[in-house]
């Protein structure tokens, strides 16, 4: 097969979840500039209604929007549902929902961490519970999930081993799917960003931490959401067919030092 046909999605479909903004857009910017039919699914269904007309009308393929909250399992079950009845059926899964603060552990309390467990890791396994099920009675299918580098690397200056553990969960969780599924036609796999020029990142609390973190990223900058597409595509597509329980980390260096 040509190197490039390896990349093409064309006939294929996805779901995105968090695919409003930020890094689940250029997922979702991703697979359909490679010809791959959308669901965009959000918490936020107005966003997600945007960001799938915003992809229809750039790359000309199908995309459909549904509002999903990734922690509530009927929720899933009924996005899922939605994209079987636009399309009847489902490839690839881009998991990227997910939240983060930085708090001093002893301060943290219990409603604060639930709230952000539920999101980062059980909204990572009910999505990979469902539509990887549906995948796996389809006979096939890749689903990459948004890890961190901090998934690995301990963050400085700010406070975050709430956020820190989620995001190992997802890891593991990551790795163990990817071995349990690998006789049955499904991949699973996680792409671990560094700190990415986001709405989540580029919040005024946050600020004041840029420069910190360039410093300690050997490139000396932040990721673009777009620079994560490449990768995106790599571990969603037939690129990556032999590729499974890999946590691929873009972080400019960051966890090299």
């Amino acid at each position: 097969m040509n190197v490039l046909d390896l990349f093409r999605l064309t006939g294929r479909t996805a779901i995105v979840i968090g695919g409003a903004r930020g890094i689940g857009y250029a997922a979702g910017q991703a697979l359909a500039e490679a010809g791959a039919g959308l669901t965009i699914a959000d918490i936020n269904g107005g966003g997600a209604a945007r960001a799938a007309s915003s992809l229809a009308s750039q790359y000309n393929v199908a995309v459909d929007s549904v509002a999903c909250d990734v922690t509530d399992e009927t929720s899933v079950q009924e996005m899922l549902a939605a994209h079987m009845k636009r399309f009847a059926g489902v490839d690839i899964l881009i998991n990227s929902a997910g939240v983060a603060f930085h708090t001093p552990s002893e301060e943290v309390d219990l409603d604060q961490w639930n709230q952000l467990m539920n999101i980062n890791l059980r909204g990572t396994f009910l999505t990979c519970k469902h539509v990887g099920g549906q995948m796996l009675r389809q006979g096939g299918g890749s689903i990459v999930n948004v890890g961190s580098m901090s998934a690995t690397a301990v963050n400085r200056p700010q406070t975050q081993s709430v956020y820190n553990a989620s995001k190992a969960g997802v890891v593991m969780l990551t790795r163990s799917l990817a071995a349990e599924w690998a006789g049955r036609g499904v991949r699973v796999n996680s792409l671990s960003p560094g700190y990415t020029s986001t709405e989540m990142t580029m919040q005024d609390a946050v600020r004041p931490l840029h420069d910190t973190w360039n410093q300690l990223t050997p490139m000396g900058r932040m990721c673009e959401p777009d620079e994560l597409k490449g990768a995106f595509l790599f571990l969603a597509s037939s690129a990556s067919s032999y590729v499974t329980g890999h946590d691929l980390i873009v972080d400019g260096g960051y966890s090299v030092w």
